[in-house]
This record gives C-alpha cells, structure tokens and sequence, in this order.
C-alpha cells in the first residue's frame, strides 16, 4: 500500500472512530462506558442535562 493511501485510509478510519464515540455520548444514559468517560473528565452524571 503506498503512503497516499495509506493515509487517506488512516483518515477515513479516524472519521469514522468520531461518529462512534459521537453516538456513545449521545446514548450516555444508556452507555456505561460513556458514563465512565464522562466521570473520568470529571463530569457528575447526576448534573448533566
């Protein structure tokens, strides 16, 4: 694979990584690891709208 698309799969795979953890935090009341995501950037769960 040559390095031009290499790198242009690196990127796709990282937009993709971004829609995930997207859809993770916006389920966090149903998500226990984005719960403990939250809690280890110091959020408190039990003031989060």
């Amino acid at each position: 694979m040559d390095l031009i698309k290499r790198g242009s799969q690196t990127a796709k795979d990282g937009f993709k990584n971004e829609d995930d953890i997207i859809k993770k935090f916006n389920n966090w009341k149903q998500d226990k690891e984005s719960q403990l995501w939250l809690i280890l950037m110091n959020y408190k769960i039990s003031e989060i709208e």
